[in-house]
């Protein structure tokens, strides 16, 4: 991380010494911007992202005091070094008054502004690690509450008295945003959009790929132009993203229903050519609640004519007719169907972490293409074959990936992109080649050995929840906390509770 720097003094020469003596490199530092006076300063505050400021206590218009008085009041995150050739105690004192970070007495010793810039620089990084932890901490008790609401364990009231800044607004809105990327910068990137247009958002994590945010709203008026701005939006973002909008509500209604449609509106991405869809009503599956039911039956009686080529296309024609209705629902049951025969009858896929319909969901939820699943249930088909066998290549590329994992479980932006370029593969031969040894995607191996990860630290008793998050690569600590209790049937906090007891 660079940490930028302004140098203000009135004369020139001074300007250009200390931006020579300066060891930008050693301590991460930018040269962002210079001035001649305090109004110029302030000027430039207001377009520049600044971290440290040199001042010079004598400056016209306004002086080196008098700015960091503002900047105190304005940008207190912003450090202050004020530069002077006076050596008086009062000077001093009414520096420390205006809360500067230090004092450096002209002409400057290369060794004091070293050490000064050493204890400017580490001040700087706490500070930030403890607004970062803050931040966390205040996503998850937030995710936590509107959570609570949503299913009716807390009232609107309740909430609002403990999110006071809630209380204006009239409207709330979903929206569900699955995106190809494993990182949660875009969405991060939406929630600033959305708070441009006058909405208070929050985004909760459902998944490694989906997300939704809840938007609070003044008035309506935003929604006129909220349909464009998402649109050019999704046409900036280089991954492929789909948003599911659905309609404003009064904010004292039942938040669930429409909480829930957006959420199923994400399925609408395996069937649309646009990347935005506005309150999808599902269609009802019930006609097809027969044919369903025979995919099992159906399927044995392929697997034990040991026919990979009639299974193959039994699975496309099935396709064919999910393509055509286009309902997320139906595609859900037929693959829920296919992998519980697979599995039922012929253990594939084999040591399973988890139950065949959460294993379905999280095959659904990271892809957004029919032709992806079609393709991975055939691959899933082949293996109930006694004959099918692994190349050695592939287990050794497959052992490769699952070690790197191994060693670095830990760092938060950990994808199959990231693996994929260190391992200098394709992503998706190295997706696929992996899924056909491990049985299970990269993803669902890098949740399994950051879960088991985590069983140890809060066996330990030496971390707080949000520590342990942290500490096995997840950036969201309620997120964290809601795959942890699908998985183990408990919460971080009661596991540990109850391993201790």
């Amino acid at each position: 991380m660079n940490y930028n720097v302004l140098i203000a003094d009135d004369e020139y020469f001074i300007r250009q010494r200390l931006k020579k003596i300066i060891l930008w490199e050693e301590w991460n530092l930018h040269f962002s911007c210079e001035a001649e006076n305090g109004k110029e300063v302030l000027d430039l505050l207001e377009t520049k992202n600044i971290d440290i400021v040199f001042l010079d206590i004598e400056m016209p218009i306004l002086s080196g005091l008098e700015t960091a008085s503002y900047i105190k009041e304005h940008y207190p995150k912003i450090k202050v070094i004020i530069l002077s050739g006076y050596n008086h105690f009062e000077y001093m004192r009414a520096a420390i008054r205006a809360c500067t970070f230090d004092y450096l007495l002209k002409p400057i010793k290369q060794e004091d502004l070293k050490q000064v810039l050493s204890e400017c620089v580490q001040s700087i990084k706490k500070e930030s690690e403890l607004q970062v932890k803050l931040d966390l901490k205040l996503h998850y008790d937030r995710c936590i509450s509107l959570m609570k609401v949503r299913k009716k364990l807390m009232s609107y009231s309740d909430l609002i008295r403990e999110y006071e800044e809630l209380a204006p607004y009239k409207y709330s809105l979903f929206i569900g945003f699955y995106t190809q990327s494993t990182s949660n910068l875009s969405v991060l990137a939406l929630k600033d959009l959305l708070s441009c247009l006058g909405m208070s958002c929050e985004f909760i994590q459902e998944s490694e790929h989906i997300y939704m945010l809840q938007c609070f709203l003044l008035t309506k008026e935003p929604i006129a132009t909220l349909g464009s701005h998402l649109i050019q939006f999704l046409e900036d973002m280089s991954d492929y993203i789909f948003i599911s909008l659905n309609n404003i509500f009064e904010i004292e209604k039942d938040w669930n229903p429409f909480y829930e449609n957006a959420l199923k509106g994400l399925g609408q991405r395996f069937f649309s050519t646009s990347t935005l869809t506005v309150e999808h009503t599902l269609s009802s599956i019930s006609k097809f609640s027969r044919p369903l039911t025979s995919v099992r039956e159906n399927l044995i009686h392929l697997i034990q004519t040991q026919n990979k080529q009639q299974i193959a296309d039994y699975i496309h024609d099935w396709f064919q007719k999910i393509s055509d209705q286009k309902n997320p629902l139906f595609l859900q049951y037929f693959i829920h169907e296919v992998l519980l025969s697979f599995h039922l009858h012929y253990d594939v896929p084999k040591n399973l972490h988890e139950s065949i319909t959460d294993f379905c969901n999280s095959i659904i939820e990271e892809e957004h293409t029919l032709t992806s699943l079609e393709t991975l249930l055939i691959s899933y088909s082949e293996q109930c074959f006694d004959q099918y066998e692994v190349l050695p290549s592939d287990l050794i590329l497959a052992q490769k990936t699952a070690h790197y994992i191994d060693d670095n479980y830990t760092l938060p932006n950990l994808s199959v992109a990231s693996i994929s370029e260190a391992l200098n593969f394709n992503p998706s031969y190295l997706g696929t080649v992996f899924k056909n040894v491990h049985q299970i995607s990269i993803l669902q191996y890098i949740t399994q050995i950051r879960m088991e990860h985590a069983t140890k630290l809060l066996q330990s008793h030496s971390y707080l929840v949000s520590e342990v998050a942290n500490l096995v690569g997840f950036s969201d600590v309620y997120y964290f906390s809601k795959r942890f209790k699908k998985i183990y049937g408990l919460s971080p906090k009661e596991y540990a509770q109850k391993s201790f007891s």
